[in-house]
């Protein structure tokens, strides 16, 4: 007799408030094409854990890194862009230790963070102080962008 798998309980957070979209704010959110996210399977959305980086100066955009259960590293230039986030460090989130993907900012409009995300909690000090040392020093980010949201 074949045992079954425990099943995956679903997740459920709080909307996010505007005082929490800030930096190290984690979120969960539908993201689609017009964020720039590549979507298969017939879907027009996917869900996706995100970080928050930084808001633009009219507060109209944020920025944001994906957090992914998999390493994207097709190439080293991706491979090295990868930020480990442990599950033992968020285990009301992550199911497994997941990689947050710093080659690409995702710019997401304000006003859709606060109708859809959910707010998860934030990246732990010591995660937030590597992270945005990297971020500030990525080549993979432009200057252009790193002055936009604050990096």
């Amino acid at each position: 007799m074949k045992e079954s798998s425990p099943k995956k309980r679903k997740k459920v957070y709080p909307a996010i408030s505007e005082v929490q979209l800030c930096k190290g704010t984690i979120a969960y959110l539908p993201l689609g094409s017009e964020e720039g996210l590549i979507v298969t399977g017939g879907y027009k959305y996917r869900n996706k854990y995100i970080v928050i980086v930084g808001i633009t100066e009219n507060e109209f955009v944020v920025g944001s890194l994906l957090i992914n259960t998999k390493a994207h590293d097709a190439t080293p230039e991706l491979g090295a862009c990868q930020f480990p986030l442990e599950q033992k460090d968020y285990p009301e989130i992550l199911d497994y230790k997941s990689w947050l993907d710093c080659s690409q900012l995702f710019r997401i409009e304000k006003n859709k963070m606060l109708r859809h995300a959910q707010f998860c909690g934030s990246i732990t000090e010591k995660d937030s102080s590597l992270l945005f040392s990297y971020l500030h020093e990525s080549t993979m980010l432009s200057n252009r962008e790193k002055k936009e949201f604050g990096l």
